[in-house]
């Protein structure tokens, strides 16, 4: 039974790392779950401290601490437990092999702006499905997500700079480019996303863009215009009764953030959200990503009735004399 807990090991860097510049590092285990902090005080490079975990299932956070901050070369390379990446903060550039041969690392997710990703800083993480950029992204090298065989989508929901031809080579099982931004923040000179993924090379690629933008996409980029979509993903919200609800909608882009908001009618109050019967939020205010067509319900129920005091309750005969009630 032990060995089928996976421990989660997660490192959360506070600040960046340089050699020496380190405030505090220390390493706290409670149960199956292990932090490791580290605080620095200016915008160095990050480099891993110790020996990578080997527990599997391991997932790093990277919060920058209010600085930009760098991923120095092989810091993380033939991490085999790393799982998931996450960057808080602003990246100026993650560097040559940075997260090289990570053989488990199955998703990527940018929070902030990225500056630069060098030459095989993720090359051959056969596991990656998923990488998602938030912020804007900058420069793509060549080579940088190469041999990812098992990345399927890739989502931008920021300006898209410059993507070199060879950036994601032999990345054989990508279908999803979704570019949830206007044409106008996306690079068509030399160098583009829409080039580094011909049609000869990446023939089941299809590039999803918002339905409004659809025409400004086909006309910036008329040689890939039959390979360009809308956004087709579905958000259906629906009351139980006794309630409304807003939000949803129809052409959303996989990697968009939605919001729906339930709104009791008087005499009752929100319970939950549910979808196929499933709780998903017990907040009437509910923030997600989408990823998939969703049909999701929120439930009410009747207010409980108030309480009345009788402790204070007399009754002679003949009448009833109630004594108002003091703390």
């Amino acid at each position: 039974m032990i060995n089928k807990i996976r421990k989660l090991i997660i490192l959360i860097v506070l600040g960046l790392i340089a050699v020496g510049s380190a405030r505090a590092y220390n390493t706290n285990t409670s149960g199956t779950t292990t932090t490791i902090t580290i605080t620095v005080d200016n915008d160095y490079i990050i480099s891993f401290p110790s020996p990578c975990p080997t527990t599997p299932g391991t997932s790093l956070i990277i919060n920058s601490g209010g600085f930009t901050y760098n991923i120095g070369t092989s810091a993380f390379q033939n991490c085999s437990s790393l799982e998931s990446v996450i960057f808080n903060g602003n990246v100026n550039d993650i560097i040559n092999d940075a997260f090289r041969d990570c053989s488990s690392l199955e998703s990527v997710t940018f929070y902030g702006d990225v500056n630069g990703i060098s030459i095989n800083a993720f090359r051959s993480c056969s596991s990656l499905e998923s990488v998602i950029f938030n912020g804007n992204v900058g420069t793509i090298h060549n080579y940088a997500f190469s041999g990812c065989s098992s990345l399927e989508s890739v989502i931008f929901n920021g300006n898209v700079g410059t993507i070199h031809n060879y950036a994601f080579s032999g990345c054989t099982a990508l279908t999803d480019v979704t570019l949830n931004t206007a044409a106008a923040n996306v690079n068509n000179t030399t160098n583009n996303i829409f080039d580094a993924l011909p049609n000869a090379t990446f023939p089941n690629v299809k590039f999803y863009v918002p339905a409004d933008e659809l025409t400004n996409y086909q006309t910036k980029f008329p040689s890939h215009s039959s390979r360009i979509e809308a956004c087709n993903l579905t958000l259906s919200v629906n009351s139980g009764g006794n309630g409304s609800v807003s939000g949803g909608g129809v052409d959303l882009c996989n990697g968009s953030t939605q919001t729906i908001i339930a709104t009791a009618d008087k005499g009752y109050q929100f319970v939950n959200w549910t979808e196929n019967g499933a709780i998903v939020s017990t907040s009437n205010t509910y923030n997600f990503v989408i990823t998939s067509d969703r049909i999701l319900v929120a439930n009410f129920e009747l207010l409980p009735p108030k309480k009345c005091n009788i402790n204070n309750l007399i009754i002679r005969q003949g009448s009833m004399i109630v004594r108002p009630h003091r703390p």
